[in-house]
């Protein structure tokens, strides 16, 4: 039983994980490639990485999500709020 347990636990793969916060002022410490942090706009996100796979605009709730996808099938979305910038980093590993 132990030797299963084992087995199941070192076959653990994490499919998605997010990060964001109710509280913007209080934002778990999370540094992305090219030092991009809470509070990154649009144009430093683009700097760093290039223009996204797509960019959609969420106008109800004053946000532009950019994607970011490689060829392995990871996926990266940056959430950038017109009132602070970046706020919500959900990344997917489906590859």
């Amino acid at each position: 039983r132990r030797q299963r347990q084992m087995c199941i636990r070192d076959s653990m793969h994490i499919w998605s994980i997010e990060f964001t916060s109710k509280d913007k002022t209080q934002y778990p410490e999370v540094t992305l490639e090219g030092g991009i942090t809470w509070g990154a706009d649009e144009e430093a996100i683009k700097s760093a990485y290039g223009e996204p796979s797509a960019s959609e605009r969420n106008d109800d709730e004053k946000y532009t999500n950019l994607t970011y996808t490689d060829n392995a099938g990871k996926t990266i979305y940056l959430n950038i709020y017109d009132d602070g910038g970046l706020g919500k980093i959900t990344m997917d590993s489906y590859g």
